[in-house]
């Protein structure tokens, strides 16, 4: 379910555990921590599009959040998921918006839930960097499709996807896999 905010309301929190948070600047584990005493009531996440980076451990062990959607997505001015941003929550899905250059390192790791990663506009991705151990252990992974803006895919990126079939590499020209 997405909220649309006529206002634009920093946390919001119904009754179906969806929360809609849209901060100017970095989102971090302390911007909603105030407002939610206990993360693990969040089952879907809707970001507006001021948030500019999920910082490190924003939404670490949140053991029942599923899916995280986006406001208005194209509009979106989000540039960085932090290392372990994501890590032990039990997302399924998720589709990273274009203006995204950074998947810091473990962002996605051990979610061992996650069947489905999306590029919202692929071909206009800004996706350089996707970090050491990113989607490490992501268990149900069964395929990625990759833009052509990567620059590097860290070191263990995908490792422990025992699922992980296929990764597409769309109109790919130039790109290093570190060891």
């Amino acid at each position: 379910m997405l909220i649309n905010p006529l206002r634009l309301t920093t946390f919001t929190l119904n009754t179906e555990s969806v929360i809609f948070i849209d901060i100017i600047g970095e989102l971090s584990n302390t911007s909603y921590s105030s407002e939610i005493q206990d993360k693990n009531t969040i089952r879907s996440l809707q970001l507006g599009n001021r948030v500019t980076s999920i910082g490190s451990a924003t939404f670490k062990d949140t053991q029942n959040l599923e899916e995280v959607n986006f406001y208005n997505i194209r509009y979106s001015k989000l540039t960085e998921i932090g290392s372990s941003a994501f890590i032990y929550s039990n997302l399924k899905k998720i589709t990273i918006p274009s203006s995204v250059t950074d998947i810091g390192n473990s962002a996605f790791g051990y979610t061992y839930n996650l069947d489905e990663v999306t590029f919202y506009e692929i071909s206009n991705s800004k996706l350089k960097n996707i970090g050491w151990g990113a989607f490490y252990n992501s268990n149900k992974l069964k395929k990625i499709t990759i833009p052509s803006s990567i620059e590097n895919i860290g070191q263990f990126a995908f490792n422990g996807a025992e699922k992980l079939e296929k990764v597409i590499f769309y109109d790919i020209t130039n790109v290093s896999i570190t060891r």
